[in-house]
This record gives C-alpha cells, sequence and structure tokens, in this order.
C-alpha cells in the first residue's frame, strides 16, 4: 500500500532559557535512577548495620587448662575399664569346687578360694578409681562444652563488630535517606 501524503509542519523556535532549562531537567530525570539506587543501598546499610547487636567489651574465653591431664584421664578410664572386664571374667572364671567332678574326691580349695578374693579386691580397687576418674572426666568434659559455647558466642560477637565495621565504611553519610 502507498503511504499517506505527509506535510511538514513548521516547529516554533523555543526560548533559548527554556530549552536550557529542558536539558537541566532531563539530566536530572537520567541522575534520579541513579540517586534513588544509591539511596536505597545506602539506606539498606543503615539499617543492617542499625540491627546488629554486639558486646564491644566481651573478651575472648580461654583455653581449658586440663587439656593434656584430660586426655590422659580419657585413655586411663579406657584401660581401668579393660582391666575390670578381664579381671571380672576371671573370677567367673575361676572354680571353686571342693569335689572333684571325676571322681568325688574332696579338694582344698583354699588357694583358690583366696585367689578369688585377691582379684574381686584388685576389681573393687579398679572399680572405685574408674568411677572417680569417671566422675572427673565428666566435670571436665561439662566444663569444654562451656568453653566451646563461649568461644561460638564471642567468635559470632567478633564477625558483629567486623559487619559493623564494615557496613559504617560503606555508608555514605552525605547521601540523604530520604528521595
Amino acid at each position: 500500500s502507498i503511504p499517506d501524503k505527509q506535510t511538514e509542519v513548521d516547529v516554533p523556535l523555543v526560548d533559548e532559557s527554556l530549552q536550557q532549562r529542558i536539558g537541566v531537567l532531563h539530566q536530572e530525570l537520567q541522575n534520579y535512577d541513579s540517586i534513588c539506587k544509591k539511596i536505597d543501598k545506602n539506606n539498606m546499610y543503615l539499617e543492617e548495620r542499625n540491627s546488629i547487636q554486639f558486646d564491644a567489651g566481651m573478651s575472648e574465653p580461654t583455653e581449658f587448662e586440663f587439656w593434656d591431664e584430660y586426655q590422659t584421664l580419657k585413655q586411663d578410664l579406657i584401660m581401668l575399664k579393660r582391666d575390670m572386664d578381664k579381671l571380672k571374667s576371671d573370677i567367673e572364671n575361676t572354680d571353686v569346687n571342693d569335689v572333684c567332678p571325676a571322681c568325688g574326691q574332696t579338694i582344698d580349695t583354699s588357694h583358690l578360694k583366696k585367689l578369688k578374693e585377691d582379684l574381686q579386691d584388685q576389681l573393687n580397687e579398679k572399680t572405685t578409681l574408674h568411677s572417680e576418674g569417671l566422675v572427673k572426666a565428666t566435670k571436665w568434659s561439662n566444663e569444654i562444652k562451656e568453653l566451646e559455647a563461649k568461644k561460638k558466642v564471642y567468635s559470632e560477637n567478633k564477625r558483629n563488630i567486623e559487619r559493623f565495621e564494615h557496613l559504617t565504611q560503606l555508608i555514605d553519610s552525605s547521601t540523604p535517606t530520604e528521595y
């Protein structure tokens, strides 16, 4: 199809002061988007920084002072438990029959009874040591868990302080908070 005939229209001359004002307004409109983004970003940083909670006076928790002793105690408890199991087995396997099962003749078992009593005494002593060591190990284990929890809180606090400082550097105080 053939396009319609177009006619030229005279465009009136624009006052030069208005032309300059139009140019300034056009530039401001182009900058408005980037300014709004900058304000939004700055406000986001301000909001995040203001929401961060930390304790500036918190000191780093100390290390557990009995770490080597704790490790040694754990090994000792394992050895005591193994010794106790062996003694229990020896006591159970010590047969104190005063009659021979083959011929029915009486047997002097005083030596076996004495041996069994000695084994039981050793077992009682090791059981006592094991119980005392277990109490101490449990106490130290709880202290270690407590220290680990304090270290975790300290580490989180330190991260919050670092984030606060970083955001403070990113925030432009010359940027307005409203559009």
